[in-house]
């Protein structure tokens, strides 16, 4: 994916990642910023905030982590147990 298409950009299709298979890189070719969870230092991580943070900052990739919860509803959280809510929102 280009630097310059927004990462939350709402598509119909969703175009095949450039990172699913591994490559030789060329020559010059930069890292890419990957935020764990999003932006997490000033905002809860795996939420919107985070995500929308992550890109303010310049990450390429977000990378979240997603559980179904036993009534099947899809949760963004970096654990299968909320516990470590009781002690904030940083693990």
């Amino acid at each position: 994916m280009a630097e310059s298409v927004p990462l939350l950009d709402v598509r119909k299709t969703t175009p095949r990642s450039p990172f699913t298979f591994a490559k030789d890189a060329p020559r010059g070719r930069r890292p890419q910023a990957i935020a764990h969870r999003g932006y997490k230092d000033t905002n809860p991580e795996n939420t919107m905030k985070a995500f929308e943070g992550a890109v303010e900052i310049g990450a390429h990739i977000i990378e979240t982590d997603l559980h179904l919860t036993k009534d099947g509803v899809v949760v963004l959280s970096h654990v299968s147990f909320l516990k470590f809510l009781e002690n904030g929102f940083k693990t």
